[in-house]
Parts: structure tokens; C-alpha cells; sequence
């Protein structure tokens, strides 16, 4: 059974392996590889707890960004409502 995008295929019976077993394709075995040798190095664990620093303010910006916007939004509702309620009051008034 093959997918899309790279996944895991998974073996016919009588082919080397049980239908329960999986293959990677071999852009896969070469990044475990790489992973593999760079957790085996002091430097490449920085590296990596680096990049997981980075992908953390990342996340910590968009969250940010976010809760700007929520802001932003929460505004403009009322102002918008501050406004129907003054139209609505001058209106009453005529």
C-alpha cells in the first residue's frame, strides 16, 4: 500500500518483511541517519536545543500576534457598538 508525500510504505507479504512492518523511503533513513549522528555529538544536541529555541519564540510571536488581533477585533466590536448605541439614542431623541 503506497501514500503520498513521502510516508512510510507499507511492505507486501513474501517480500522481505510481515504486512505489519514499514519502510521508510530513503530521504527518511537519511534524515534519521542524520539525526541519529547528530544526538551522538555534544555540539549537535546545542544544535538542535537551539533550533527548538527558535521554533519556541516562534510560537511564542504568533501567540502574540494573535492575542493582538483578538484585541483588535474586541476594539472595533465596541466600537462599532458604542456607535449603533449613539445612533440609536439620537435616534430616540428625534
Amino acid at each position: 500500500m503506497n501514500t503520498c508525500h513521502g510516508a512510510p510504505r507499507q511492505m507486501p507479504r513474501g517480500k522481505g518483511g510481515g504486512g505489519a512492518r514499514f519502510r521508510g523511503s530513503l530521504a527518511n533513513d537519511a534524515l534519521w541517519k542524520d539525526f541519529q549522528s547528530m544526538m551522538n555529538n555534544e555540539e549537535g544536541i546545542r544544535g538542535y536545543e537551539m533550533k527548538a529555541s527558535q521554533l519556541s519564540a516562534i510560537q511564542s510571536r504568533m501567540e502574540m500576534r494573535l492575542n493582538d488581533s483578538i484585541a483588535l477585533e474586541l476594539r472595533f466590536a465596541q466600537t462599532v457598538e458604542d456607535w449603533f448605541d449613539e445612533w440609536m439614542a439620537t435616534a430616540e431623541s428625534n
